[in-house]
């Protein structure tokens, strides 16, 4: 059952000031000047669920009055009107053209791939843990929020979606899991009401995360970024850890293995991509991977559930900080432009459910999209646009028309520049490799030789893009 177009009627609470001020200007608490609403127990509250069919006022509309309306019919704390943010982002996970994987997850399936809206074309400035996280949270690119590396420092930490929603709207902020891995000048904890970090235990992280949104006073909305290390890869074993009580489970049998159509690189072909194990000649076995998120899926299923029960409009989002290349074209692994394309979707309030759209995204876009649906602005300025629009069914919405992508090494081999536009991608190699194929496939014919004009045209807008975020 998916998350219908209604949303949610939201009661309206009476501020006391006023009952006082009202009760002063009369002298007496008669029938007719703003009687307390009776208190109703939580098991008399009429029972409101995300797919409910009434429709109530949105963050970005205003509230439409009755005519003729009694003074205790005013609008209530605009904060009650605005929906809970809820973010689950797994870490490194390999984006791929269905969802032999996602479907085996029951949660996931139910809220988000049967539930929700997938956005099969969303891309990461640069595929690495700390400088896709920090523009997760600031809508900026890497070279402007200073983290292109795993080691650099973020400087600016007040300029974050968090630290604004809370300024702004009153939201309660949580970060449980990940977060940001690199060094923060001024506190790591500056935006957040509650925020913690453990390692990788899926039943600690489920209970935490309940308790967090049970605590949270029902009243305010909420802000809450739910980062796990599933499936992170373990270091030498090229697989992602599994708890034990996950292990051989049958949901994840069977899975057909995933194969890219070529390992072979362009100018050097070689028949298997360097740090890869040999059995992927065969295709890459994603039994572990859906292994490792099935105790995330759970903790998913666990916290949509006790959000359901604040009775509030809800924006649900389940993605990964970056994508990974499982060998496309001899590039395995993060940090290459084949680890770019990310898995993105969305749930909840006004969002239609089991749609797909190939609207070419950023990573910049998500923060100034949940700002958006929020109702606020961020205060700073961002290298996104906004795609809520677009989230809510507007199957109009042109999506962006340049997505610039890069990573900085000092092995030329290594280093590069890439440009996606909603036809075609261009990779710029630091030792001056060059590559053009059409976007949205796996890009077998390289163009660079029957398309030069295009080439050279994409390479100036490449340039130009990168000085500007670059100054």
């Amino acid at each position: 059952m998916g998350h219908g177009p209604g949303r949610i009627r939201v009661r309206q609470l009476k501020a006391p000031l006023l009952l006082a001020l009202a009760l002063t200007l009369s002298g007496s608490a008669g029938p007719g000047i703003l009687s307390p609403a009776p208190t109703l127990s939580a098991a008399e509250r009429p029972r409101v669920s995300l797919h409910h069919e009434e429709v109530g006022p949105h963050p970005s509309e205003p509230a439409a009055s009755a005519e003729g309306s009694s003074p205790s019919a005013a609008p209530s704390d605009p904060a009650a009107l605005r929906p809970d943010i809820i973010v689950f982002m797994v870490d490194d996970l390999v984006y791929l053209p269905d969802q032999r994987v996602l479907e085996r997850l029951p949660n996931i399936e139910r809220e988000f791939l049967s539930g929700g809206m997938r956005f099969t074309n969303m891309n990461s400035t640069v595929a690495l843990c700390g400088p896709s996280r920090v523009t997760f949270l600031t809508g900026r690119a890497p070279l402007r929020h200073g983290v292109v590396r795993n080691a650099d420092a973020f400087g600016t930490p007040r300029k974050t979606i968090n630290q604004r929603l809370m300024q702004a709207a009153g939201y309660i902020t949580l970060n449980q899991g990940k977060g940001i891995h690199v060094e923060v000048k001024g506190g790591r904890d500056i935006g957040w009401s509650r925020r913690n970090h453990f390692p990788r235990n899926s039943s600690r992280f489920r209970e935490q995360g309940v308790r967090w949104i049970e605590d949270a006073p029902v009243e305010r909305p909420l802000f809450a970024w739910y980062s796990t290390n599933y499936p992170h890869e373990i270091p030498q074993t090229y697989y992602p850890y599994v708890e034990p009580g996950q292990r051989g489970d049958p949901r994840c049998r069977d899975i057909a293995r995933f194969k890219p159509p070529t390992y072979l690189t362009w100018d050097e072909p070689r028949p298997m991509p360097f740090h890869m194990p040999m059995d992927v000649e065969e295709g890459w076995d994603l039994t572990k991977t859906c292994e490792s998120l099935l105790g995330i899926d759970a903790a998913i299923g666990a916290i949509v559930q006790a959000q359901r029960e604040r009775e509030r409009p809800v924006v649900l989002v389940f993605t990964t900080d970056h994508g990974v290349a499982h060998g496309q074209f001899g590039y395995p692994f993060k940090w290459n432009p084949y680890a770019r394309r990310t898995e993105f979707y969305m749930a909840g309030t006004g969002i239609p459910a089991g749609v797909s759209t190939d609207k070419l995204l950023s990573d910049v876009d998500v923060a100034p999209t949940l700002a958006a649906a929020a109702g606020v602005e961020l205060h700073y300025d961002v290298d996104g646009q906004s795609f809520w629009a677009l989230a809510q069914g507007d199957l109009e919405h042109p999506g962006r028309q340049r997505h610039l992508c890069y990573f900085e090494d000092v092995d030329p081999s290594i280093g590069f520049k890439c440009i996606v536009s909603p036809k075609w991608l261009a990779i710029f190699w630091d030792d001056g490799r060059r590559k053009l194929t059409k976007a949205g496939g796996w890009g077998i014919r390289n163009l660079k030789i029957a398309e030069p004009r295009t080439l050279a045209r994409l390479r100036l807008e490449t340039e130009r893009l990168y000085r500007e975020q670059r100054t």
